[in-house]
């Protein structure tokens, strides 16, 4: 990347809702790769992914962006789970040459969408491949081609020391700034992408919030933790839940682990899903509401759906930007 060309006055929303585990050592890809969902030995510093932790029932602990450093690799993932996902980790390390660290506090984290993505890339000469997640690598720089439904869309990782000196060079325009979490939040959301939360962790296999369609679950690597459970989810085609996206106009913003119910339903026993993330959509609409909830396949495709309870605020499902696999 070549140094900043111009000064300016850009106002950065940093997002602050991610947290960065780094693992090191000359058997991080090898453990990795026996904890989690993803094909490791993918990850390059040209190609980050998603992948996920399990426990051993297969049920994902968290769900994150996995990069390659020149040490070994980052975990990108909600800060509120990091904690766990290191005491998870750090179960399994015994005589491997592996170090866990948490290193939020070292590097800032930028969304930038749409104009502001294209004026960075061009301002630094990034150029990045079309694919989901490619990435570029420069001394305190990581930057990534993040999915999106419409409007071109990077994740800008950068050292802390060196966030205030990109900021005051990074100056397309003074109308260009970057996201605000909930504005990153929604980007993922209409983008078919879930995060698991603590509200939702330990709920779901892989498959249920189609990680499995994103790339980021690899069902010829071998073992790791909870894959049996995973493998035969798919093999046995025994799934009856995915991960759909929906809008709906509510007076309560829905929240992360509410329930879902046919519209149809006289009780509340009969719950056929759970909201994983949900974002405000509409700038002059406030009660209006994108989510990606984990639904009953049969009822998604049969049901009309309600928030809460079966007379609640009613869900209108929208298509993915990637299709769920035939016959589901």
């Amino acid at each position: 990347m070549s140094s900043p060309i111009e000064s300016g006055h850009a106002s950065p929303h940093p997002l602050t809702q991610f947290g960065l585990l780094a693992v090191t050592g000359s058997d991080a890809e090898s453990f990795l790769q026996g904890q989690t969902t993803c094909h490791v030995g993918h990850i390059t510093p040209q190609q980050s992914g998603l992948g996920a932790l399990c426990n051993l029932k297969g049920r994902v602990i968290a769900n994150f962006t996995i990069v390659r450093t020149a040490q070994g690799f980052f975990l990108l993932l909600p800060l509120e789970l990091l904690e766990t996902v290191e005491t998870r980790l750090r179960r399994y390390v015994m005589r491997s040459d592996v170090t866990l660290e948490a290193v939020t506090g070292q590097w800032s984290l930028f969304g930038l969408v749409g104009d502001a993505s294209k004026a960075l890339r061009t301002q630094y000469g990034i150029v990045l491949s079309n694919d989901n997640y490619a990435a570029t690598t420069a001394d305190g720089w990581i930057v990534i081609n993040a999915p999106t439904a419409d409007a071109e869309r990077t994740l800008l990782m950068i050292r802390r020391d060196q966030a205030e000196a990109f900021w005051s060079a990074f100056k397309p325009n003074e109308a260009i700034d970057s996201c605000s979490d909930s504005q990153w939040l929604l980007e993922d959301i209409v983008s078919g992408i879930a995060t698991i939360t603590t509200a939702t962790e330990e709920l779901f296999v892989p498959q249920m919030i189609n990680l499995d369609l994103l790339g980021g679950v690899s069902f010829d690597k071998g073992c790791y933790t909870g894959q049996e459970v995973v493998a035969r989810m798919r093999f046995l085609g025994k799934l009856k839940r995915r991960l759909y996206l929906a809008e709906t106009t509510a007076k309560r913003a829905p929240q992360m682990g509410d329930s879902l119910y046919p519209a149809d339903g006289s009780s509340e026993s009969e719950r056929i899903g759970t909201v994983i993330n949900a974002a405000s959509s509409a700038d002059d609409d406030p009660n209006h509401f994108k989510l990606l909830a984990a639904i009953t396949i049969s009822a998604a495709a049969q049901s009309e759906i309600a928030l809460l309870s079966p007379g609640g605020d009613r869900l209108t499902l929208l298509p993915l930007p990637y299709p769920i696999a035939s016959g589901e």
